[in-house]
Order: C-alpha cells, then sequence, then structure tokens
C-alpha cells in the first residue's frame, strides 16, 4: 500500500451513485434506480438520507427527496460491513453536504 497515496473511501462522498432500488411510500420520499447519481445533503440517525437526485445533461436538473442509506449498498455487501466501511451509524451519524 502506497502511504502517499490516497486514502481508502471510509464514509459517505458527497456524491454517491445508487446501488439499489427505492420506490417511495411517503410524498417527502423520492424514487431512485441504480446507476443514479445523488448528491448527499444531510445523512440522519434513523438510516435516511435527504438527496439531490443529479439528472438531465450534465446533471443540471434537480430533484431532492428523501431515500433509504441502505440504497448506497451493493447488492451483494452485507450491511455490517456496509455501515462499518462507510462509518454509517444509525445513532451519531453528523451531518454531511450543505445545510438544509
Amino acid at each position: 500500500m502506497d502511504p502517499f497515496g490516497d486514502p481508502p473511501k471510509t464514509e459517505l462522498s458527497n456524491v454517491e451513485v445508487i446501488r439499489r432500488p427505492f420506490t417511495p411510500s411517503l410524498e417527502d420520499e423520492m424514487a431512485v434506480v441504480p446507476d443514479d447519481r445523488v448528491r448527499i445533503i444531510r445523512v440522519f440517525d434513523d438510516g435516511w438520507a435527504f438527496v439531490e437526485k443529479l439528472t438531465g445533461s450534465g446533471g443540471d436538473r434537480r430533484e431532492r427527496g428523501l431515500i433509504p442509506i441502505d440504497c448506497f449498498r451493493d447488492v451483494d455487501q452485507a450491511l455490517p460491513s456496509f455501515l462499518a466501511e462507510k462509518r454509517v451509524s444509525y445513532g451519531s451519524q453528523p451531518v454531511l453536504g450543505t445545510p438544509l
């Protein structure tokens, strides 16, 4: 391992790619499908994230809503390893991105 190289990714990035689909059931939730790109605005301690979907040519059309953090987990990845890798805690997750 190169000690001067970039450190491994250990938390949710400002922009993430959706790995699992989500169909909303409430008005403030947003539908996402695999390969959608979203900008994380805020992560909540109950396992949800407020995101902005980057769509349109060049990501210029934006839609905002809530999605489960689980949408960022690879289909074959176990939940405990995902939470450990991304340093996501359902009890004390700091706010990411910009404030509401």
